[in-house]
């Protein structure tokens, strides 16, 4: 297929990335005077719109080191991330409903649908988290990869899952209608929130345990599971979840091959979780967590080739050479995602 054909094809797709951290990029972007750039100047912005992007989950997350000052970092991310889509309302736009995702997807704006990745700024209050659905949290994970208050990390005891209090966390949130993220969860929290839980499942950004070690990756009966409740399985391109050294696009597809054969087209996505737009991501206090942290010269690393949102028409391409149809490749490149969000918004 020429770059030609491929580029007409990845336009009429409506791309989604179910994993991206705007909310961080623009608060580390906002100069020491308080001023927030507009989303469109940036360069994760531009690079968004420039690869098609229709629909970007966009998740809250305060780094472990600013975790006794969470809920006010996390309050200020929001305002933060509001300021600098207001500033560019042509291009992009806070959505909390299914209406209002088609609409702006309709009329040519990157939807951003927010959430919350760990609730640890709920500190030991579930109830906190109506306070973040009236603000537009509508995608939830329990943790990142710690313990808190609710549930076990990745990088956490097996044995240890959701608290009493996350229970009570997990039906304040089903009764909010937010939908639950499982990408950083331990094993035994994954299940526990499926077996509390009545509401929708993502995993946002996980890729497959079979073909990769990792605590980050998801078995094939997790995998599983999250078809059966009618969510998205969706594969990152971060690739120490893939492999010890720089993936590549082969290993990629290995992942998509292998989420599609147990959960269905109908339930695959992306997750990209790029990080490069973030200013001064290497002097954060991240380091995974130990054990299994990735090699360094693995760290922050993407699939060779695709760096940013702008180049994501070369998957697209990588997905039709491969044997997917059209029809296949836009439903995991984002038609799965949006009819997801659509219906379950409220």
């Amino acid at each position: 297929m020429s770059p030609l054909d491929v580029t007409s094809v990845h336009r009429r797709l409506t791309a989604v990335d179910g994993h991206c951290d705007l909310p961080l990029a623009v608060s580390r972007a906002t100069d020491v005077r308080g001023t927030v750039p507009a989303l469109a100047s940036m360069p994760v912005g531009r690079a968004i719109r420039d690869g098609g992007v229709r629909v970007v989950v966009s998740p809250t997350w305060v780094e472990l080191e600013h975790t006794p000052e969470g809920l006010r970092r996390a309050l200020v991310a929001y305002a933060r991330l509001e300021q600098s889509v207001a500033q560019c309302a042509e291009e992009f736009a806070i959505v909390t409903t299914g209406a209002q995702l088609r609409r702006a997807v309709e009329i040519n704006r990157t939807a951003l649908v927010l959430g919350l990745e760990g609730c640890s700024p709920l500190g030991y209050d579930p109830h906190l988290l109506d306070v973040f659905a009236r603000l537009g949290a509508r995608v939830v994970a329990l943790t990142w990869n710690e313990r808190n208050a609710f549930a076990s990390g990745a990088k956490q005891d097996a044995r240890e899952g959701l608290s009493p209090l996350g229970k009570v966390l997990v039906r304040e949130g089903d009764r909010l209608g937010v939908i639950w993220d499982v990408s950083h969860l331990n094993e035994r929290s994954f299940w526990d929130l499926l077996e509390t839980s009545t509401g929708p499942i993502v995993a946002s950004h996980s890729n497959c345990q079979a073909l990769f070690t990792q605590g980050r990756n998801l078995t094939d009966e997790q995998i599983r599971a999250i078809a059966r409740r009618g969510g998205i399985v969706s594969l990152m391109i971060q690739s120490f979840v893939m492999s010890p050294k720089i993936a590549t696009m082969d290993e990629f597809l290995r992942h998509v091959d292998h989420a599609v054969s147990l959960a269905g087209v109908d339930h695959v996505g992306f997750g990209y979780d790029f990080t490069t737009f973030i200013d001064g991501l290497d002097l954060m206090k991240l380091d995974y967590l130990p054990p299994d942290a990735p090699p360094e010269e693995n760290m922050h690393k993407t699939v060779k080739g695709i760096a940013t949102h702008a180049e994501l028409p070369r998957l697209t391409e990588a997905l039709l050479a491969h044997g997917f149809n059209e029809r296949d490749t836009g439903r995991v490149m984002g038609g799965n995602w949006f009819e997801f969000l659509a219906t379950a918004l409220k």
